[in-house]
C-alpha cells in the first residue's frame, strides 16, 4: 500500500493530527467507526507483536503513542519513529537503566520509577493507546478537571471504587 499521504491516527473528536501538523477536523469529516478504531488497534498490535517477538534480537520501541502510529487511505496502520528504540537483551529485557524517554501518559510507572525497560513497558503505552481509541480522550487532557485529566488514572479510579 502507499503510505505517501500518511495520516497520523485521528482518535478525537475535535483534533485531527496529518503528517506532523496539527489541524482542526473538517466539520463534514466524521469521527472513526467503532471497526476503524479496532483496525487501527489489531495493526498497531501487530507491529509491536513483530518488534517484540520476530525482530532478532526484539526491539522495545519506547514511544508509543498514537502520534506515532500512521494511517494510509484505508486506515492501515503503521509505527512510525523509532529514534528511541532499543535492542532487548536476550532475556527480552534491558535491564541496565536507562534515561527515562518518551512521552508522560504513556510510559509505564515501572519504567518511569526505575528507568528499567522491558517489553512490558511498550504494552502499557500500547494499552493507554487503546483506552484513547475506545475513549476518544487523549492520554493527558489539561482541559479538563484535574482528576480526569490523565486517562489512565480516570479509567482505573471507578474500577477500584466499584
Amino acid at each position: 500500500k502507499e503510505y505517501r499521504r500518511q495520516r497520523q491516527m485521528c482518535i478525537r473528536d475535535r483534533t485531527k493530527l496529518v503528517s506532523a501538523f496539527k489541524t482542526e477536523r473538517k466539520p463534514d469529516e466524521p469521527v472513526l467507526d467503532w471497526y476503524s478504531r479496532m483496525k487501527i488497534a489489531s495493526n498497531a498490535a501487530k507491529g509491536l507483536w513483530y518488534l517484540h517477538d520476530k525482530a532478532n534480537p526484539s526491539v522495545i520501541y519506547r514511544d508509543l503513542k498514537s502520534a506515532n502510529i500512521l494511517l494510509d487511505n484505508d486506515n492501515n496502520a503503521k509505527l512510525s519513529d523509532y529514534g528511541l528504540a532499543k535492542l532487548a537483551g536476550k532475556d527480552k529485557t534491558n535491564i541496565v537503566p536507562t534515561r527515562v524517554m518518551g512521552n508522560y501518559g504513556y510510559s509505564a510507572p515501572e519504567y518511569v520509577r526505575t528507568g528499567n525497560l522491558t517489553l512490558k513497558s511498550d504494552v502499557y503505552s500500547f494499552g493507554v493507546v487503546l483506552l484513547e481509541l475506545i475513549t476518544g480522550r487523549r492520554a493527558i487532557d489539561t482541559t479538563r478537571p484535574h482528576d480526569e485529566q490523565n486517562l489512565v488514572s480516570w479509567v482505573y479510579t471507578p474500577l477500584i471504587w466499584t
